[in-house]
Order: structure tokens, then C-alpha cells, then sequence
């Protein structure tokens, strides 16, 4: 939300011409402080305004948020749901077969499991001396 350059009106209170029948010293005085009066009531009017123009401004940005707050709220709700449903006891596990190239044996005294875990964790080299040790 950009801040508005507001202007409030009038800038100088006093600044009104006398009436010509107010000339007198006596109604002149009376003038000017009802002139500055009503400048001041004109004031407070434009500055009351701009504050309805700032408030209504900021309700409206506080609706964009809220709204903003309760889909996020949903989405964390269906994402909740979602991890409920999910069963940990549930989970596959995919096979992995390690490829042997031609010439090449597998230990005999390894289980396939072990090999299998073995391309998985170890470095290449580890997996490549157990590939490569012969069978007994």
C-alpha cells in the first residue's frame, strides 16, 4: 500500500474576506474569529476524509490477508489429511539388481540383500571388489 500525498484544506484559516457590512471594529473581531472557526470546522472535515479514505484503504488490505492466511490455513488442512491417510506400515521397496558384467563372478557366501545394499551405500570401488571376488 503506497503512502497518498492527502492534503487538508483550507491551509490558512483566517484568509476570508469580511462581509461589508461587518466593517465595524466590533463585528470585524466577531468576523474573523467566526471565519477562523468555520475554516478550522472545514479543516476537520477533509482530515476526517482522508482518515476514512486511510482506514477503508487498510480494511481492504487486511481482507487481502486474511484471505490469503485462510487458503494457506486450507491447503495446510488437505496437506494434514493427506499425511493421515499415508500408512508407514505400507511401503515398497523397489528391487535393485546389480549388473555383472560378463567374466565377472559374485561371491557365493554373499546374499543377493547384501548386494543390493551394498550398490546403495557403499563407494563404487567397495561394490566393485565384491562384483569381482570369486566364488568359492
Amino acid at each position: 500500500m503506497p503512502l497518498a500525498n492527502r492534503t487538508v484544506l483550507p491551509s490558512c484559516l483566517g484568509r476570508r474576506a469580511i462581509a461589508e457590512d461587518d466593517q465595524t471594529e466590533e463585528n470585524s473581531l466577531t468576523a474573523v474569529s467566526h471565519n477562523a472557526v468555520l475554516g478550522t470546522i472545514i479543516q476537520l472535515a477533509s482530515l476526517v476524509r482522508h482518515a476514512d479514505d486511510i482506514f477503508c484503504d487498510l480494511a481492504e488490505e487486511c481482507q487481502a490477508v486474511f484471505e490469503k492466511a485462510d487458503s494457506i490455513n486450507l491447503r495446510l488442512h488437505a496437506l494434514g489429511k493427506k499425511i493421515e491417510q499415508l500408512d508407514s506400515t505400507e511401503v515398497t521397496i523397489r528391487k535393485f539388481s546389480l549388473v555383472v558384467l560378463p567374466g565377472q563372478a559374485k561371491c557365493s557366501n554373499c546374499s543377493e540383500n547384501l548386494m543390493e545394499v551394498a550398490a546403495l551405500c557403499f563407494p563404487g570401488s567397495a561394490v566393485h571388489g565384491w562384483l569381482v571376488c570369486p566364488e568359492s
